[in-house]
């Protein structure tokens, strides 16, 4: 199964609608390429908590993900999502570490406003942001960057994994759609 977790720093929940309704309000978006190549999306999903509970759509298909559990929590400062989903139900084949594949993920809030990784139209498989599967996290204490950290007069986006150091990611923007 694929495990994701995200903690969203929001200072009031918007959600009415399940299912497609979903988009209206906050969510958690995220975008898979299980091939790895960058050719088109295997998977396209909101997890929100929505008027009917937490639940996991699958823009693709048109209906909730089937063998998805997913967790939602309000905190102090925001909400924490957690989801638990089947590799096949994301279209993936051949799960194992050392996998490379394709991801984003952003947070949706409004009827058509957006916040992701990349900043790159995460509809193009092209712009997901290579991922590669492990058994277990890196001890590695310090991260490693392959680009420089941008002015905080610049920044679009700050990252912290697993109580490490927080990474800031520039602004970035793509000539693609309205990213």
């Amino acid at each position: 199964k694929l495990y994701l977790a995200a903690e969203v720093r929001d200072p009031q929940h918007e959600q009415g609608g399940p299912g497609p309704g979903a988009a209206e309000g906050d969510a958690l978006w995220v975008y898979l390429d299980t091939t790895g190549q960058g050719s088109r999306l295997s998977a396209k999903l909101t997890l929100a908590q929505t008027t009917q509970g937490p639940q996991v759509w699958d823009w693709q298909s048109g209906f909730r993900l089937p063998n998805a559990d997913v967790a939602w929590r309000a905190t102090a400062d925001g909400y924490v999502y957690e989801a638990a989903i089947a590799w096949d139900s994301l279209r993936a084949r051949d799960i194992g570490a050392g996998r490379q594949m394709r991801m984003e993920a952003g947070r949706g809030f409004g009827p058509s406003s957006f916040l992701d990784l990349s900043g790159r139209d995460p509809d193009s498989a092209a712009n997901l942001a290579p991922l590669v599967l492990v058994d277990e996290a890196s001890p590695s204490s310090q991260p490693v960057l392959s680009t420089s950290i941008a002015p905080s007069s610049t920044v679009a986006l700050g990252i912290a994994l697993d109580q490490s150091m927080s990474i800031t990611l520039a602004q970035q923007v793509s000539p693609d759609r309205d990213y």
